[in-house]
């Protein structure tokens, strides 16, 4: 498997020779995958003309709402997304959390797996979907 997405190692290609070792290639695996999450979840859905799926769909009903179902049916929707469109990650599990200072963001913790030389790896990452409508993605 490789560490970077196919457009990350063409735009790459050119690039001076690269350390190829173990921790090396992880930390670009970790950049890559937190990038391209941010992308997914920061994609509204019906903006990638071959792919209408792509993408998440319009969240301020969520945000604004006090309706727990709503919140549950949302990270399945990120869980469904991740899963289809970031073929890297295994065993996604994303769940909400509450940030009582911040009552306009939503913010959501998602576990995961990723093989790496047959090896499992854990992964989690930090969301919060601010009231400008972008969703940041951090590495924990």
């Amino acid at each position: 498997m490789y560490s970077e997405r196919l457009l990350e190692r063409v735009i790459n290609a050119g690039s001076a020779a690269k350390d190829k070792s173990h921790e090396n290639e992880l930390v670009v695996l970790n950049q890559s995958v937190t990038k391209y999450l941010s992308l997914l979840l920061n994609s509204q859905q019906g903006t990638a003309q071959t792919v209408t799926d792509f993408g998440m769909p319009d969240l301020n009903a969520v945000r604004f709402s006090e309706n727990l179902e709503g919140l549950r049916d949302l990270e399945h929707t990120i869980e469904e997304q991740i899963l289809k469109y970031e073929p890297r990650i295994h065993n996604v599990k994303v769940s909400s959390m509450l940030h009582e200072s911040e009552r306009l963001s939503l913010m959501f913790k998602i576990a995961a797996n990723i093989k790496y030389n047959n090896e499992i790896i854990g992964l989690v990452f930090e969301t919060i979907l601010g009231a400008d409508g972008n969703i940041i993605v951090n590495r924990v």
